[in-house]
């Protein structure tokens, strides 16, 4: 069986893809996949809005985004996550 990230397409060059209206430039070589956030028991799924995310395999971290992506392309604010609990 396949692993999914082998079958991903990875761009030799930089491509651009939008989030909305707002054109997002991704670099040669970057992974993209399209991901959704939400607050438990908060947000409908299905109406979920999807944005770009980036796999860097060198990350240290499981996730991190910036506060104004999240604000802007998920809809969602900091004050609205449960950061670091359960």
């Amino acid at each position: 069986m396949a692993r999914i990230l082998d079958r991903l397409p990875v761009p030799r060059q930089d491509t651009m893809t939008f989030v909305g209206q707002e054109a997002v430039t991704i670099h040669a070589y970057e992974i993209l996949v399209w991901v959704s956030l939400a607050v438990r028991d908060v947000m409908d799924p299905a109406r979920l809005p999807r944005f770009p995310a980036l796999i860097d395999t060198a990350h240290t971290h499981n996730f991190s985004i910036q506060e104004e992506h999240l604000r802007r392309w998920a809809g969602l604010s900091l004050d609205a996550m449960h950061l670091g609990k359960g």
